[in-house]
């Protein structure tokens, strides 16, 4: 049940404990998943910047060496 606290003209929901978590728990998923973007724009980028600056050769066994 959702309870309602009027103050002034602004309606303020009262939500469970259950649905706070559950709500919580999208939006933290929700960071999530845009924080892998941004990390692998980040390394797409230094990968670029250490092509130009060592070599093509020189980063691709740099990065194959950070998978393993």
């Amino acid at each position: 049940m959702v309870k309602v606290i009027i103050e002034s003209t602004i309606v303020i929901p009262i939500i469970d404990n259950v649905k706070q978590n559950k709500i919580k728990r999208k939006i933290d998923e929700i960071n999530i998943a845009r924080e892998k973007p941004r990390k692998l724009i980040q390394k797409s980028k230094k990968a670029v910047e250490m092509a130009i600056e060592f070599g093509e050769e020189k980063t691709i066994e740099f990065l194959n060496k950070r998978k393993e």
